[in-house]
């Protein structure tokens, strides 16, 4: 259904970076949800840029608000303001002020431990995706994401949250990630990356942050999650015709870690980069020499955007 008031093109005068000031949604997600929901159409200039009117500002605040109080942006897209407001008339406010695209960090990791401490998962949720839709996804994926799974793995070790926290926090970022790859679909030429640890790694922090970053540097990505055999990961990576194999592997010493890479070694086209992160990636080599170990988040961001962008380039 289209807004109630269609565009107009002799009261549209914010721009996109304006708008995002106003609304607390980051360029980002204007942008991916304009390209995925008719419902969002801006004016363009001539020059191509984005102008939206007052109707436009007032819409994106309602729809901002139904995203932090659980709704998909899929169902709410493309309701005019009036069913926008019948909805949060059913969903009265629960939620703190949301999150400003310049406070990050340190506040947000405060009410998500929270939260997560009395296993109040709705509002854990709530506050991942308050930041979602107010961070562009670099500064979600390196100043909240990665800090807050860092912090999970830390408290779970030094006895500060038990094995339940960790599960829970596991299943909240994994929705996290869902959500991503809802709003930032990828092009219709993304090269594809298949992303898993293989059989005996329970811990899916790491593999759960690569996927988010492939997701924003715009892969197709498909996640398969922790403790998968290999002959599956192999099965997945030639039925995807992927390009990339992503890895974590955290376990050290691990007694079947070998005969599983052995077998990917075997089964996976030598056509496909295969990639390790983690703890455990430098054992990789030994049974796998082809992989590629790569150490730090910020390494396999540039990775993925230089291999990205090549792919396209031979497309």
């Amino acid at each position: 259904m289209p807004p109630e008031e269609p565009p107009s093109t002799t009261n549209a005068r914010y721009r996109i970076g304006t708008v995002a000031t106003l609304t607390g949604i980051s360029t980002h997600a204007l942008r991916a949800w304009e390209r995925r929901y008719h419902g969002l159409q801006p004016v363009r200039t001539p020059g191509g840029d984005r102008l939206y009117n007052d109707q436009d500002i007032e819409r994106l605040r309602l729809i901002k608000q139904l995203l932090e109080r659980g709704h998909a942006i899929s169902e709410v897209a493309n309701l005019p303001a009036s069913e926008l407001e019948s909805l949060l008339g059913k969903h009265p406010e629960k939620t703190p002020p949301p999150v400003a695209p310049d406070s990050v960090g340190a506040d947000i990791q405060e009410s998500f431990f929270e939260a997560l401490r009395i296993f109040d998962l709705e509002q854990a949720a709530r506050i991942l995706s308050r930041a979602a839709v107010a961070l562009d996804p670099r500064t979600l994926i390196f100043e909240v994401a990665a800090p807050m799974i860092q912090e999970v793995g830390d408290r779970w070790e030094s006895g500060d949250l038990r094995i339940a926290h960790e599960h829970a926090a596991s299943s909240l970022f994994r929705n996290l990630l869902g959500a991503l790859i809802r709003t930032y679909s990828p092009d219709s030429d993304a090269p594809d990356a298949v992303i898993a640890t293989p059989a005996n790694e329970l811990h899916e922090f790491g593999a759960l942050l690569v996927a988010m970053l492939a997701v924003s540097r715009g892969w197709r990505v498909t996640y398969l999650g922790p403790n998968l055999p290999a002959e599956e990961i192999a099965h997945v990576v030639e039925v995807r015709k992927a390009q990339l194999l992503l890895l974590s592997l955290v376990l050290r010493d691990d007694p079947v870690r070998g005969a599983e890479l052995k077998v990917l070694d075997r089964l996976v086209p030598t056509s496909v980069t295969i990639v390790a992160g983690g703890r455990a990636a430098e054992e990789a080599r030994q049974w796998l020499p082809r992989v590629e170990r790569i150490g730090t988040l910020r390494e396999l961001d540039r990775f993925l955007q230089q291999r990205a962008a090549a792919s396209r380039q031979n497309t």
